[in-house]
């Protein structure tokens, strides 16, 4: 997995600054994944995450999650870490522990703009709305057909 941040973890770092963080992100992830391959891990074994929140304040994550998709659009896999995040807490005004309707909101954006791999701290909820999207994009069949399925309607 190849994820961005700019800096060691949990060290102390200046305030984050970028002239267009979507565009550092991609640029940084893009010189990681051929900085990989040059090292022999072939592309089909890497995945990227964009770092919510990592190295980046509330506007900068919202501004990636907004254009995510130019992300997506490099190739590999996708991932999001996206629950329980600060910038969840900071656009809803919601404490740890009071985040769930919008982690799970951030996740289906997500999803709809191109992530394949979430990771969730309620993973219930999260499967539920996961399956839910994936059904409404026609990635995913429904789990079953039941309401108004009279046997002579077809879909």
């Amino acid at each position: 997995m190849i994820t961005h941040s700019v800096g060691p973890p949990r060290a102390e770092k200046p305030a984050a600054r970028y002239e267009d963080v979507v565009a550092e992100v991609r640029d940084f992830l893009v010189e990681r994944i051929s900085r990989a391959e040059a090292a022999g891990i072939p592309r089909e074994r890497i995945v990227i995450d964009p770092g919510h929140d990592l190295d980046k304040n509330t506007l900068h994550t919202l501004e990636l999650t907004r254009r995510l998709e130019e992300i997506a659009a490099i190739g590999p896999p996708l991932l999001v870490a996206v629950s329980n995040k600060d910038f969840i807490g900071e656009s809803i005004d919601r404490p740890q522990g009071e985040r769930l309707a919008g982690s799970i909101a951030a996740m289906t954006a997500c999803v709809v703009k191109g992530a394949r791999i979430v990771r969730m701290h309620d993973v219930a909820a999260a499967v539920d709305a996961a399956r839910m999207i994936e059904a409404i994009l026609g990635m995913r069949p429904p789990a079953r057909l039941e309401h108004n399925a009279h046997p002579t309607h077809n879909v």
